[in-house]
């Protein structure tokens, strides 16, 4: 059967490639095997730089027509298991082992950037998480190229759904270098749309893979951090905003410390200097992102209303933007009445939230007592 199929279709022996052959099996449609052909000329269409000529581009999105677009969605579907399951045995865990098929696949993500269907920044999105092997995705192992083809993706698709995803794609990422080059990809997007600065940035504030309760794991089967060196460590941004990094050694037994983290007597010599050396400047990226997000709050200009799907999901809901959002007084409105509240009292049949400015008198210190003794605000609302 593989002899009776076009040249560009891979004869590898991997489940995408399976899929393609299974997909063609009866027959090709005129349509398919020009865009077939086409996209198997990828490597060749690279300027010295690495990217993809214009010409490349043009033509493939002359070709994603109604008859072709389907086939390109169900390719790229695969590599994630939807609906094909991939081969999990294979090392990269994508089911490409074979360059020339590899190539091929990344060509139909780059392909479905211009499908023109703002549903399928989803699917691009899903592929994208996959590939980052994030928490939950059932991914053993990063694949940075198909990530970051599926930016690319997102970014030529260029429709609201493509900036909420890469929005997500740059909250979610932990990986540091892989979530950087989410970056030009979203500020792109958001260029295009004409989304503002000030909405970009509250929607894809990095979570630094902190799980719902503050915290980011290294190591173990409940890890939220990518990795594998055998170092168990806990991070926490604590209910004061301070970043804390708990180190353990072989034995489970546990060391506390704080900015610049540093680490335990002997844990080099045990589970590598460059493994500690990571943990360190993740530690210390996390306790940069705190300042800068308590600047970010601080500098919101009076007035700024949210609805409260949005105030919920940026602000309240968030991994790292919620320890700030719950130290701080807001206020919701129902009708023409406005109520100060903590960020837990807020409900959700709330019309409208901001940042609580000033109120009516003896309203602060109840407010403060609420609050809770001691506690530290993201900045000074409350006066004292």
């Amino acid at each position: 059967m593989i002899d009776s199929l076009p040249s560009w279709v891979p004869t590898a022996e991997d489940a995408w490639s399976a899929r393609l052959r299974d997909l063609l099996a009866d027959g090709v449609i005129p349509g398919i095997d020009a865009l077939g052909a086409h996209l198997a000329t990828l490597d060749q269409q690279r300027t010295a730089r690495g990217a993809v000529k214009k010409a490349w581009e043009k033509t493939t999105a002359k070709l994603m027509g109604s008859d072709t677009r389907p086939f390109v969605f169900d390719m790229v579907l695969a590599l994630t298991g939807e609906p094909l399951s991939h081969d999990t045995s294979n090392w990269r865990d994508m089911g490409l082992t074979a360059a020339g098929s590899r190539s091929l696949a990344k060509a139909f993500v780059l392909a479905s950037g211009y499908s023109g269907e703002g549903s399928f920044a989803a699917h691009l999105e899903h592929l994208a998480r996959y590939a980052a092997a994030l928490r939950g995705m059932g991914a053993r192992y990063r694949d940075d190229a198909i990530a970051e083809v599926a930016f690319r993706a997102l970014e030529t698709l260029g429709t609201e759904e493509a900036f909420a995803a890469l929005c997500h794609l740059r909250r979610d990422i932990d990986y540091v270098i892989l979530r950087e080059h989410v970056e030009p990809h979203l500020l792109a997007v958001a260029t295009a749309l004409g989304v503002p600065d000030v909405v970009r940035e509250e929607r894809s504030v990095p979570a630094h893979a902190l799980n719902a309760q503050g915290v980011a794991i290294f190591g173990g089967e409940d890890a939220t951090v990518y990795g594998n060196s055998g170092l168990r460590a806990d991070l926490e941004v604590d209910r004061n905003m301070l970043v804390g990094l708990t180190w353990y050694d072989a034995d489970g037994l546990p060391d506390y410390t704080t900015y610049p983290f540093p680490s335990p007597r002997g844990h080099k010599r045990v589970f590598r200097p460059e493994n500690i050396e990571g943990v360190q400047r993740f530690a210390k990226r996390v306790h940069a992102e705190v300042a800068a997000q308590r600047a970010r709050l601080r500098d919101i200009p009076a007035g700024r209303t949210w609805d409260f799907a949005e105030w919920a999901e940026h602000y309240r809901d968030h991994h790292l933007v919620g320890v700030l959002t719950a130290s701080l007084i807001w206020e919701h409105r129902h009708g023409e009445d406005w109520t100060a509240a903590l960020a837990a009292e807020v409900p959700d049949t709330a019309e409208e939230i901001r940042l609580w400015t000033d109120g009516k008198p003896g309203e602060a210190e109840a407010l403060r007592e609420r609050l809770g003794s001691g506690r530290r605000q993201a900045f000074a609302q409350l006066p004292g």
